[in-house]
């Protein structure tokens, strides 16, 4: 079974560059490289600071480019996000108390993801 990590992809407004280098120009590499050669998948996993700036913009430019994987997916808040925005923009994806986690059985085995 294979399960994909992306880490700390610290979104921005479209178009920002952080630290000389366009956060989602580099998620959106990412998602077109698993399409592309990773499908046999299981899960991807995105983990720990989704947005740097907690920008809707950033949770908007996050859940277009998700829309485009071809592979199930799961993400997890860091704590450079803003819960509020994020789920402005994922409003399904939260608990009963808000909070981002789940568990996915994945036939004999389970990823428990904890916020």
């Amino acid at each position: 079974m294979k399960i994909i990590q992306l880490s700390d992809l610290h979104l921005t407004t479209p178009g920002r560059v952080l630290h000389g280098r366009d956060p989602l120009q580099h998620f959106q590499a990412a998602i077109a490289d698993i399409n592309t050669h990773q499908r046999d998948a299981a899960l991807v996993v995105i983990s720990g600071d989704l947005s740097d700036d907690g920008s809707a913009a950033s949770y908007a430019a996050l859940a277009d480019t998700l829309a485009e994987l071809q592979v199930p997916w799961r993400v997890t808040l860091g704590n450079h996000d803003d819960r509020e925005a994020f789920l402005r923009a994922f409003p399904a994806l939260a608990d009963e108390h808000g909070f981002i986690q789940n568990v996915t059985n994945l036939g004999d085995h389970c990823v428990i993801l904890l916020d």
